[in-house]
């Protein structure tokens, strides 16, 4: 009985909360907020922030048009397996000092699934079929190449700064370091690492101008 609970619970974890449900959620939440800044930016009102959503309902009742030429599995399966990746990295991200699965290596496995949206990208835009996907797929490759070292960096930096004289990979325990010490923004010797993860983020998330792909 107790090992169907526990399953249970995982399942709760990975598909509800802090999984595919709140990451789903959230996501729309701050697609929306980086659509209205950049709208500011350039002198425009822009969307509502919950225009993402809107967006989300609307595509729901679109036909999903699948190419002649392409690969049918890879072209349907690739978004989802993104997808999936996506709602996994939230399981080791602390929400409210919450955490679905903890361990010493929490930065590296994030590290690895953060990569798998992009790849799903390439492998979903290769089976299509279409003969311009190269393009894109070009483009997507160039960016990943771009970003993954200076994103290393980043988490390399902030492992040290928590661990000390050690590399520290565990999100629980950056966590409790931030909340004895403050937020690593506003540590001064993260400063150039803060800097670098705000123009890595753009690119990894895919905005503009990174959204060439």
């Amino acid at each position: 009985m107790s090992v169907i609970l526990n399953a249970l619970v995982d399942l709760g974890y990975i598909l509800i909360f802090p999984g595919a449900l709140f990451t789903s959620c959230f996501g729309l939440f701050l697609a929306g907020v980086d659509r209205k800044v950049v709208a500011r930016m350039q002198h425009r009102i822009g969307p509502p922030i919950r225009q993402p959503l809107y967006d989300f309902f609307k595509l729901l009742g679109k036909e999903t048009i699948i190419p002649h030429a392409a690969n049918k599995l890879a072209f349907l399966g690739a978004p989802v397996i993104g997808f999936v990746s996506l709602a996994l990295i939230m399981l080791f991200i602390p929400v409210g000092g919450f955490t679905a699965f903890s361990g010493n290596a929490d930065l590296i496995v994030i590290l690895y699934l953060i990569t798998i949206p992009g790849v799903a990208l390439i492998v979903g835009g290769s089976s299509s079929g279409s003969p311009y996907a190269g393009i894109g797929i070009s483009r997507e490759m160039v960016t990943m190449m771009a970003y993954e070292l200076p994103f290393v960096l980043v988490l390399l930096a902030v492992a040290r700064k928590a661990g000390g004289s050690e590399l520290c990979f565990s999100m629980d325990a950056i966590a409790r370091w931030q909340a004895a010490n403050g937020s690593m923004l506003f540590q001064w010797s993260m400063i150039p690492a803060a800097i670098a993860m705000l123009l890595v983020v753009p690119a990894e998330v895919g905005t503009q101008p990174f959204d060439v792909a």
